[in-house]
């Protein structure tokens, strides 16, 4: 748990706050905490999902402009609806599954890196 207590105050282990040590207090600072992880990752996710969302109609308005161009009409729109069909799939996944994705790269370029280290001795 990310609280610890003395008696009748509780502290928070991510932000240090004191407060009263009754399970309605530390319920209502732990969801609230910004110092929490699980917290910052959602309010990491809820921006970068309007950051995608940007990202989609910038590639909107320049597959309309790339349809414009002779033999270029088909090509640039299964481009647009190969991200949007991406961006979706990525929209849909839990914080779970991103975690778990973000520790394989992690994996990934920690192994890649040991590789490289191992051809360089």
């Amino acid at each position: 748990m990310s609280i610890t207590s003395k008696d009748d105050m509780a502290t928070c282990m991510y932000c240090g706050e004191q407060i009263s040590n009754t399970t309605e207090s530390i319920l209502k600072h732990i969801t609230v905490c910004e110092k929490r992880p699980e917290l910052q990752l959602i309010m990491k996710i809820n921006v970068l999902e309007g950051t995608g969302d940007v990202l989609l109609e910038t590639i909107h308005s320049v597959v309309k402009a790339l349809a414009e161009i002779e033999g270029m009409r088909s090509k640039s729109w299964e481009i647009y609806h190969l991200a949007k069909e991406k961006w979706e799939e990525v929209k849909q996944l839990t914080p779970e599954e991103m975690l778990e994705t973000v520790q394989e790269e992690l994996e990934k370029i920690e192994n890649e890196q040991k590789g490289k280290e191992e051809k360089t001795s």
